[in-house]
């Protein structure tokens, strides 16, 4: 939640707010990546 609370707060320079949405974009990936990874295991765990 860091990276969304100071895009909230604001007082922030167009740098720094596009480093902090990068930054969130990885993020996420990394997250969808663990969250497919992990529905994945469980779909072969309910198969057998």
């Amino acid at each position: 939640m860091v990276v969304v609370e100071r895009l909230e707060v604001g007082g922030l320079s167009l740098e720094e707010s596009i480093g902090l949405y990068e930054e969130g974009a990885r993020l996420n990936s990394a997250c969808k990546s663990l969250l497919d990874a992990a529905s994945a295991r469980l779909e072969m765990i309910s198969q057998e």
